[in-house]
């Protein structure tokens, strides 16, 4: 009687290899003890919105920038105390998706005033989320110049300025050679 051997794959690595291509699978590590930082940073390289299955006590920073440089909408399931601690997750959510502007308090938006002008950089569209005493001359400059459909949600007092600011072409210097 002849025996096969097999090689047996290891938990982790199955998990892994699943993770890689669908991060969305972690819902399924039901228990807890099993899920590694591995397993949760592979995820989350895949699909950023798997935060959401991850539990605190693995929403390290370096985990959570992860998350957020893959999808900044993320930045919903990150706890408020830990995004007051690491400000710069706020920076790397609407870097990556201006949008994510919407999922943060107004504690966050005081005490970082300049990431309005970071979110309608990156989508120039998210002007008509920005609280209209948030509108300011330069926010509404970068709004237009990332796009020009976003004069639509510009204040009506600065409409013009903006407008001239935008279509002002740079002066060009040639030299002849």
């Amino acid at each position: 009687m002849a025996y096969a051997i097999m090689e047996i794959t290891p938990f982790s690595e199955v998990w892994n290899d699943v993770l890689g291509n669908d991060g969305m699978q972690l819902r399924h590590i039901k228990d807890h003890y099993m899920l590694t930082i591995d397993h949760v940073k592979t995820a989350l390289e895949q699909n950023g919105m798997a935060l959401k299955f991850v539990p605190q006590n693995l929403m390290k920073p370096d985990v959570l920038r992860i998350a957020l440089k893959q999808n900044g909408m993320a930045i919903e399931y990150i706890p408020f105390y830990i995004l007051t601690e690491y400000p710069d997750l706020c920076e790397i959510a609407v870097t990556q998706n201006g949008f994510a502007v919407q999922h943060m308090t107004g504690f966050m938006l005081c005490e970082l005033p300049h990431i309005y002008k970071m979110a309608v950089a990156q989508n120039g569209l998210v002007l008509q989320i920005v609280y209209p005493s948030k509108r300011t001359f330069d926010v509404c400059v970068a709004a237009v110049t990332q796009n020009r459909h976003a004069i639509e949600f510009v204040p009506s007092n600065i409409k013009d300025d903006v407008m001239n600011t935008v279509n002002t072409p740079t002066q060009v210097t040639y030299q002849l050679i």
